[in-house]
């Protein structure tokens, strides 16, 4: 049976990059090298609060995934700094828990490359309306036959909140 990411995407998986295929299929582990940038002041407070990963260069970074027809769980280490989502079906959407944010989010295709489309934030369970939640930009890619990522999100009255990006190997668990 499809993993969620393929259930969700439906035919469009097929044409993501085979490598971004294979990080969305059964049990993996992902090995690679992560930059990590916080924003200024207020950014800084909010990245330590919902124990967001501290900034460096060239951490290393190793993310266990496990997928499943209705789930996604992401354990990622970045260089020994824990970080894990949980991620489910709900109709047309894809929902990630992360601490105490949840998100709701679409996957879609983008030239071989996957592209998340966030529509909804909420703090525990009360909703954040749009403009005052973050805006996150996330989308993976492959080059070379490597699995290539990069997350930015930015807030109203904050600005940019924290990026991180990099390049990982793929391993089976």
């Amino acid at each position: 049976m499809a993993d969620i990411i393929e259930r969700h995407m439906g035919q469009a998986f097929y044409r993501l990059a085979p490598v971004l295929q294979r990080v969305h299929s059964g049990n993996i582990r992902l090995e690679g090298r992560v930059e990590v940038r916080h924003g200024g002041g207020l950014a800084r407070l909010i990245c330590k609060l919902f124990r967001f990963p501290p900034e460096g260069q060239n951490l290393p970074l190793r993310v266990d995934c496990r997928h499943s027809p209705d789930t996604m769980h992401w354990q990622r280490f970045f260089g020994g700094h824990e970080m894990v989502s949980h991620f489910h079906l709900s109709g047309r959407w894809i929902r990630e828990k992360l601490g105490p944010l949840r998100f709701r989010f679409v996957a879609r295709e983008q030239e071989g490359g996957l592209r998340y489309d966030f529509q909804h934030t909420a703090l525990f369970f009360l909703p954040i309306p749009q403009f005052l939640g973050p805006q996150i930009d996330a989308y993976e890619y492959a080059k070379d036959g490597r699995y290539h990522f990069q997350v930015e999100v930015k807030m109203l009255f904050v600005g940019p909140v924290i990026a991180y990006g990099g390049v990982c190997d793929l391993q089976a668990l």
